[in-house]
């Protein structure tokens, strides 16, 4: 769980600079990584958006759509997922087209007024794609099956809390069948605490290294000391989110809360034990010039499947 956040909700990003060559691989790579250190410390709140606006239906359906238990879990079926898998191949032209002159534009700007234009604009696009996938997500399950995904979301919040990372997903409590009069309280609590996670992203980036910079050891101390500070307020920030929204429920909404949180389900302890396992040891070229080669109906080598799974990533699957 301690790995950063934003790589399980950022989807689409490992295929906007997929190129053929192995020469294109490292020069790809080099501008890819020179971007993400710019736009980090500028995509807290996107983040936070994200997770507070519930737009996780897409990374849970990615991340967890094959695995047995989950389908169990949620009644998912390898034909839904296999769909919303299809679906996610489909985009992958628009977001190369959309986000490789993005990347390199960012990875070459150091002017902070013309940077911070460029990453709003990558951020937009961004959101856009997930928004694109939430709702084909929405499409494809039941009424039901969204239900338990949000039950999930429910537990998931369990484990941001033991983390302290202040992302909280406000739209999970509609498992609870919130009446809209409760929506729109949840959402007024949801803006009101969305400067305080804010404040705290931003406290912690400020620490981070700029591009180029060398690792310097006295930093890196001052980043894991704030991190256990914020690990500290995210918790606390947590408990008092919480306690706002229990106050918005009625007896039978809280009994039933009680109830799906009494036991975290298999699948979700299975989530967070791939999640601690690092990716299988492949070479990294001939993966990527595989991924480019790659088309929807070709067999994925057992390998390439596990490294993207465990690297949570959109594609190929």
């Amino acid at each position: 769980m301690k790995r950063f956040i934003i790589s399980a909700l950022i989807l689409f990003l490992s295929a906007s600079q997929i190129p053929v060559t192995a020469q294109e691989v490292d020069e790809a790579t080099a501008i890819r990584r020179k971007a993400m250190m710019k736009i980090m410390p500028r995509s807290f709140g996107m983040t936070i958006q994200i997770m507070g606006n519930g737009m996780t239906l897409n990374s849970n359906f990615i991340e967890n759509g094959d695995e047995k238990d989950f389908q169990l879990y949620t009644g998912v079926t390898d034909e839904q997922y296999q769909e919303f898998s299809d679906f996610m191949l489909g985009t992958r032209e628009v977001v190369r087209e959309q986000m490789r002159p993005l990347m390199a534009q960012i990875a070459e700007e150091n002017d902070p007024d013309k940077l911070a234009e460029l990453v709003d604009a990558w951020q937009t696009a961004t959101l856009q794609l997930i928004a694109n996938a939430e709702t084909k997500a929405a499409e494809i399950l039941t009424p039901a099956q969204i239900a338990k995904f949000r039950e999930f979301d429910l537990h998931m919040n369990q484990q941001m809390q033991q983390t302290g990372l202040p992302f909280f997903n406000f739209e999970s409590y509609a498992a609870l069948d919130l009446t809209p009069e409760q929506e729109k309280r949840l959402h007024e609590i949801r803006d009101g605490f969305r400067k305080e996670q804010m404040a705290q992203m931003e406290d912690f980036s400020k620490l981070m290294p700029k591009p180029g910079e060398k690792p310097d050891p006295k930093r890196m101390q001052e980043m894991r000391k704030k991190q256990q500070e914020l690990g500290e307020k995210g918790k606390k920030l947590y408990a008092r989110m919480k306690a706002k929204v229990l106050t918005i429920l009625t007896k039978e909404q809280t009994a039933k809360l009680e109830k799906i949180l009494q036991k975290t389900p298999d699948c979700m302890t299975s989530m967070l034990k791939r999640r601690t396992l690092p990716p299988p040891q492949i070479d990294e070229k001939k993966y990527d010039a595989w991924k480019e080669s790659w088309k929807p109906g070709d067999p994925i080598p057992e390998e390439y499947r596990q490294h993207e799974k465990a690297r949570r990533s959109a594609f190929p699957r």
